[in-house]
């Protein structure tokens, strides 16, 4: 449903928003301003009573006393912004968003209420995968001045998020022309890159696009231009960076050098540091639930609580909660809960006074990704949350592990990095559900050779495509299952590009709809063999498949966010499982796949080498030993 937060939706204090809401919490257009003043008649009474339904939750009638009201008075913005209420709340989809369009063709700039309303219901049209709806509403609401910027910002972000790269980028291009001041547009437009590439060539010519623009924003800055900020939703500049598979340190530090020209506010005067007997370390996340980062950190946490001389704070500036967060919050001295907002964040964490400042999950928010550009302790750091450099001078050490890094990994940090004698994370086995489901819960085959790639489609580089092509030639009995995006779209845009080669076997790749975690460990148990991408590889993902005892291709590349596999195995001691290179990689997956012998006697390998594996803090302490180090305990 839409959600207005922080927003007053009184009618006492809004024009032309009604003070009730029905049960899907979708603001209400009433005639609280001035255009329905006057006495009242038949018609405006129809008009009432299609918001007593819309309260009432009959969503139906609501939308035939609507459709009646407008026989009459077709002109009115409000009524067909209400008709698409009750049209979304009644499931159709279609109808509501072409009431809203009607709405936006009657409306005029001063109702800016009802026009941000029907930008928040683009929004909900498009998680609820109405795609060409919510986009041609955002098209249409582009013109309106007031809403201009926050539309085109989210048009192209939205276009980016289903790989429709081109587009996005032609809206960015348009949006530096019409506002050339605007630094964020500028910076949206240079980081662009693909969540999916449809080729090599095409993956070549976004890294030539996103150097040639960082020199062109480089220049730009340079003029000393007059920069008109405008509030913008801006997302990590660090995600979309790691498939792409090169060192990205030189690239980091450009984007960083930009950013803090840009966005990073002057450093704060730190308040006089007191003397304190325990370390003070806080803990920095935008991730504080049942997510993939605390994974990583939950057996850190149930260690860190046991410590005498530790201090723990967890800053968490998010919003979503469960039973995660009340775990976490247990496990912590202090436990410090805002919602995302820079000034307010910064604030916290400097009253604070951290001796170590430890940021969780860095490359998933902007927020920290520009909190990490101030000094607010000391010691400042990062770990598995993020496998590869911020590329940020303020961040002092990276803390990884010799199984997971090169032994001359450093050149491809900025900080200084830490190789532990043991994995940087304690992890902890993930629950799985017994008894298992079989295929047929997700209608799989029983009798199939099923490779899995069980990781984000991002990871699915173009070069893996030959690799399943023959792994499909080879044996007429293997498929291929993919976890679908939630919006579906990057699931298209893999099969297009799978298709253009190999039409006759794309029948043999499946999407599974996204899922919960046990039932997504049942689905990897269920499946003979699992794959890795080739340049970012997977992480918590990996410790997964290796818990359930499902065998992983992978093949390392220099950087660490394509070798967590090859470190397990190397844990393990199955080093003979890393592949070489991708055609060892090729010859792996299909010796897993036609020998159910050698299979499965590597999955009893990997279920008998899990003690090595899991529940291990022989990192996490000597972690805590370089802690108690950097600041003299």
């Amino acid at each position: 449903m839409l959600k207005w937060p922080g927003r007053n939706l009184s009618g006492a204090s809004r024009p032309g928003v009604s003070s009730g809401f029905h049960k899907g919490n979708l603001p209400l257009m009433s005639f609280a301003h001035a255009d329905h003043t006057g006495p009242a008649d038949a018609s405006n009474a129809g008009f009432e009573t299609g918001i007593q339904l819309l309260e009432a939750g009959l969503y139906q009638e609501a939308a035939t006393t609507f459709r009646a009201y407008l026989q009459h008075r077709g002109e009115d913005a409000e009524a067909w912004y209400n008709l698409g209420v009750a049209c979304h709340e009644s499931a159709d989809l279609n109808a509501a968003a072409q009431a809203w369009r009607q709405a936006i063709e009657m409306s005029n700039p001063t109702q800016t209420a009802l026009l941000q309303a029907i930008f928040d219901a683009a929004d909900e049209l498009y998680q609820a995968r109405a795609i060409p709806e919510a986009l041609d509403l955002y098209r249409r609401l582009k013109h309106v001045e007031q809403l201009s910027v926050h539309v085109t910002q989210r048009l192209s972000w939205n276009l980016h998020q289903i790989g429709q790269d081109q587009m996005a980028l032609a809206e960015l291009d348009q949006a530096v022309e019409r506002w050339p001041l605007n630094p964020g547009f500028r910076l949206m437009q240079a980081l662009l890159l693909p969540r999916i590439y449809m080729s090599v060539p095409n993956m070549r010519w976004w890294r030539q696009h996103l150097l040639k623009s960082l020199d062109q924003l480089e220049a730009w800055l340079q003029s000393e231009p007059m920069m008109q900020m405008s509030p913008m939703q801006l997302h990590s500049p660090i995600f979309d960076l790691m498939s792409q598979g090169e060192n990205e340190l030189p690239v980091l530090r450009r984007i960083s050098a930009i950013w803090q020209r840009i966005f990073v506010p002057p450093q704060p005067t730190l308040p006089p540091r007191q003397d304190r007997h325990k370390i003070r370390l806080g803990l920095v996340t935008v991730s504080a639930y049942h997510h993939s980062t605390m994974h990583y950190f939950l057996g850190m946490l149930e260690l860190l609580a046991l410590q005498p001389d530790f201090e723990t704070g967890m800053f968490y500036f998010g919003d979503s909660q469960d039973a995660w967060t009340d775990r976490i919050r247990a496990l912590s001295n202090d436990f410090i809960h805002q919602p995302p907002s820079l000034p307010h964040n910064l604030e916290a964490i400097r009253d604070w006074q951290p001796d170590i400042l430890f940021y969780l999950d860095i490359g998933q928010e902007a927020l920290l990704y520009t909190l990490a550009h101030l000094r607010l302790a000391p010691i400042q750091c990062v770990s598995a949350g993020i496998p590869m450099s911020t590329g940020i001078p303020t961040i002092d050490y990276y803390l990884s592990s010799r199984f997971f890094e090169r032994p001359d990994a450093q050149q491809y940090y900025s900080e200084t990095l830490v190789q532990l004698e043991h994995p940087m994370v304690c992890m902890r086995p993930p629950e799985l559900n017994q008894p298992l489901k079989p295929r047929s819960a997700w209608e799989l085959p029983e009798q199939a050779l099923l490779y899995i790639f069980p990781h984000t489609l991002i990871r699915v580089d173009p070069e893996l495509d030959d690799i399943l092509a023959r792994l499909l030639l080879q044996n007429p009995k293997a498929e291929i299952v993919f976890i679908q995006d939630a919006q579906g779209q990057l699931s298209q845009c893999l099969q297009a590009r799978f298709g253009q080669q190999f039409p006759h076997l794309l029948p043999r790749l499946r999407f599974v709809a996204p899922m919960a975690q046990a039932d997504f460990l049942n689905l990897v148990a269920c499946c003979d063999v699992a794959l890795d991408g080739l340049r970012l590889g997977g992480g918590n993902v990996t410790y997964q498949c290796f818990w359930v005892g499902t065998p992983i291709v992978h093949c390392p590349s220099p950087f660490l966010r394509c070798r967590i596999a090859a470190g397990l195995y190397r844990l393990a001691g199955l080093e003979a499982w890393i592949a070489s290179d991708w055609d060892d990689y090729l010859n792996k997956a299909l010796l897993l796949g036609r020998d159910p012998d050698v299979r499965a006697q590597l999955s009893r390998q990997i279920l008998a080498a899990r003690e090595q594996l899991f529940n291990q803090a022989q990192g996490i302490e000597e972690m805590l030993a370089h802690f108690r180090s950097w600041t003299g305990r």
